[in-house]
């Protein structure tokens, strides 16, 4: 009886030590592991730890207690990448994108779309807030330091914008060096470039004057034609150095004055021009502005 005991003792003793050592695992390289039962169980294909509230540390000294669930270390060796992710599903802007943060080494995740709203794309932006150019707004292409804003094509510098004021802008030049006009009394952004410039297009807008005003801002050459009698022509928006032409057709009994500034004719005429009183004539009327005075020439007669 005792040996027949002792026979069976020794058959169940390797069924006994595999129960005692936990859940079998073969890794990789078909080495045969037991995980402790107390703290791991597997269902299926998976693996599970039952300490829900515990922390799992990968590559870690033991001296070390993870400090969240997962916890994986290259033991500081720069050439080993902690972690690899083999075979990702592709993504979509819908997406979060991880982060790492340096100082305490989390992981942690932000939209792809704050990303992105953060970001002057190739297609365009929506939703932009430019401001005026007394108040800027948040949103702009440029620098936020003492750097210039260069502009390259095909890995060529073709525009530069200086950062000192007053604002300079080079084409072709990486230190433009122009002066800033005086006669507007104040320091405004120049223009240079270094090169020619081919204006075969070039044209300036004719603005048709209506009740005898004339708007330097919307083009120095106009066209009016004039009521019976007398007309009053009155110039706004201008500045010292501006110069304009306006054709004028008259209808036979139509006279001219003028309702802003000091007005000066060429060979007199009291500061009132001389026109045509010929029904459909047309005349010409052509001033230089200094700033105070607007000095008139008149070509009489176009036909």
């Amino acid at each position: 009886m005792k040996i027949a005991t002792w026979i069976l003792f020794l058959l169940c003793l390797p069924v006994l030590s595999i129960a005692q050592k936990g859940v079998r695992v073969v890794d990789n390289k078909g080495t045969v592991q037991y995980v402790d039962t107390s703290k791991w169980f597997s269902l299926g294909n998976n693996l599970y730890n039952k300490n829900k509230t515990g922390n799992i540390g990968i590559g870690l000294d033991t001296s070390v207690i993870p400090s969240a669930r997962l916890v994986v270390s290259n033991g500081g060796n720069s050439s080993l990448p902690p972690l690899k992710l083999q075979y990702p599903l592709s993504g979509a802007l819908a997406d979060s994108v991880l982060t790492w943060n340096s100082a305490d080494s989390t992981v942690r995740k932000i939209p792809a779309g704050t990303l992105l709203n953060n970001a002057w794309l190739r297609n365009g932006n929506a939703g932009t807030n430019p401001g005026t150019f007394a108040s800027p707004g948040p949103d702009f292409i440029g620098t936020t330091d003492a750097a210039g804003f260069v502009i390259q094509t095909n890995n060529t510098e073709r525009l530069r914008v200086l950062s000192a004021a007053p604002t300079q802008v080079g084409v072709a030049t990486d230190a433009p060096a122009f002066t800033t006009p005086a006669n507007t009394g104040a320091a405004i952004p120049t223009f240079g470039v270094d090169g020619t410039i081919n204006a075969t297009n070039y044209t300036n807008p004719v603005q048709t004057v209506t009740g005898g005003a004339w708007d330097m801002s919307k083009g120095a050459t106009a066209k009016w034609t004039l009521a019976a009698g007398a007309n009053t022509l009155t110039v706004t928006n201008m500045k010292a150095g501006m110069y304009g032409s306006i054709i004028v057709t008259n209808t036979g009994t139509s006279t001219i004055s003028f309702g802003s500034g000091t007005n000066k004719v060429i060979n007199g005429g009291g500061g009132a021009p001389t026109l045509t009183p010929v029904a459909g004539a047309v005349d010409v009327l052509s001033f230089l502005y200094d700033g105070t005075t607007f000095w008139w020439t008149v070509g009489n007669n176009f036909n």
